[in-house]
């Protein structure tokens, strides 16, 4: 269907789910949307599945049911599920010292940091003062790794909590490199461990044999490094 604004809305809403459709409708009619998803499982059935508008403002390339959206920092949560499977394996210890697993952390005072704390963003490695940008979207060839394990914490360890926007990916990433007995990577981790075995297209860096066809293009970002939280 269309909305009146000739909007192409797609998918469908179980009875008594229609309100939500009405409300999806009117993101786009009355809330100036340019294209989004929704959809709502109950008990493992499908309520409501919807889509509509445009993943790209400039082509007006519609939406699509398998349209793939940049989820940023969302991608934190799915990074410590992965370390979170390591660990119901026997692979790491939360309580353990992350140089334990990462000798070279063990630098500038960072000898008892436990993976716990890290995990917990405790560590005092949330800024950039002393890591260059190019390192930081450099991800297939791990410059942040050294770099962040010879970094001074900023704080006192346990005390403060900081957000570890940039680090925490890499973080966890070294983590699981370091402790998998076949010596994965987070993405190839994440990819074989939890999205094959649950068939759920979810990505840590986007595989070259899927299209850039499929994503949403997102306005105003001209620089990789705005794309990082995506694939931390």
């Amino acid at each position: 269907m269309r909305t009146k604004n000739s909007i192409p809305i797609h998918g469908f809403v179980a009875p008594g789910f229609e309100l939500v459709k009405d409300e999806f409708i009117k993101n786009f009619t009355d809330r100036g949307e340019l294209g989004a998803a929704f959809s709502v499982y109950i008990n493992n059935e499908p309520v409501v599945d919807l889509w509509g508008g445009y993943r790209d403002r400039k082509t007006s390339a519609q939406w699509e049911k398998d349209t793939l959206v940049q989820v940023f920092s969302a991608t934190k949560g799915f990074a410590a599920l992965a370390l979170s499977l390591a660990h119901s394996k026997g692979y790491i210890n939360y309580d353990e010292t992350v140089c334990t697993y990462w000798p070279e952390f063990a630098q500038n005072g960072k000898e008892k940091i436990t993976v716990r704390q890290l995990l917990a963003h405790q560590a005092g490695l949330s800024t950039l003062d002393e890591l260059k940008i190019e390192n930081i979207e450099d991800l297939d060839t791990s410059r942040l790794s050294p770099s962040l394990a010879a970094c001074k914490p900023d704080w006192e360890v346990g005390k403060f909590h900081g957000y570890h926007a940039w680090t925490i990916g890499t973080l966890i990433s070294e983590l699981i490199k370091r402790t998998d007995p076949k010596g994965r990577t987070l993405k190839d981790f994440f990819n074989e461990e939890i999205a094959e075995p649950l068939n759920a297209e979810f990505y840590i860096g986007l595989p070259s044999e899927v299209s850039k066809d499929r994503m949403t293009t997102i306005e105003g970002i001209n620089h990789p490094i705005q794309l990082l939280k995506g694939v931390n």
